[in-house]
């Protein structure tokens, strides 16, 4: 893994991490283009914002974690806010992949809007679903989407300790 060949030594050589911002600026100057002084990474697939060192990609919110406690990650790092390109240390956590899939978004295919709910076109009716450590629960069968979403903000308080609350983004 890069990471283990970036040190912090370097890091620090090459970027300034701004804690009010979550961002990181260049030191020197990049590759005859990118200045001193500019904004590193370019944003990725899901708003991840990746910055290249040395010829190798780092996520930014990787970076930030090494930057700050100058160990990296034993694993995930969570966004709080769940926006992926908010690296403010404030807003970053570790945790296990178990923890960080508790504070995911809702599926852009969801078609109800409300986390852990979908509608039954057979039965007519809205299902509540809730994963725990990758096994799925069956909450139940609802008249309405606002019950069954009831049910599931109700099963995360109880079995989500990560993040116990919805957050519908």
């Amino acid at each position: 893994m890069a990471e283990s060949n970036l040190t912090a030594e370097r890091l620090r050589e090459l970027l300034s991490y701004d804690k009010d911002t979550g961002l990181f600026t260049w030191k020197v100057r990049r590759n005859g283009f990118v200045g001193s002084g500019s904004t590193a990474g370019t944003v990725g697939t899901g708003g991840y914002i990746h910055i290249r060192i040395d010829n190798s990609p780092y996520m930014a919110h990787r970076l930030e974690w090494f930057y700050e406690t100058n160990s990296w990650p034993k694993s995930k790092i969570d966004h709080i806010n769940g926006l992926t390109s908010d690296n403010r240390i404030s807003n970053l956590r570790e945790c296990s992949h178990s923890e960080n899939m508790q504070n995911t978004k809702t599926y852009k295919n969801n078609t109800t809007g409300l986390k852990g709910v979908y509608h039954c076109k057979r039965s007519g009716k809205f299902t509540s679903i809730i994963t725990v450590d990758g096994v799925q629960n069956y909450l139940g069968a609802f008249e309405s989407k606002e019950l069954a979403h009831a049910a599931y903000t109700e099963a995360k308080a109880k079995l989500h300790k990560f993040q116990p609350t919805v957050q519908n983004r």
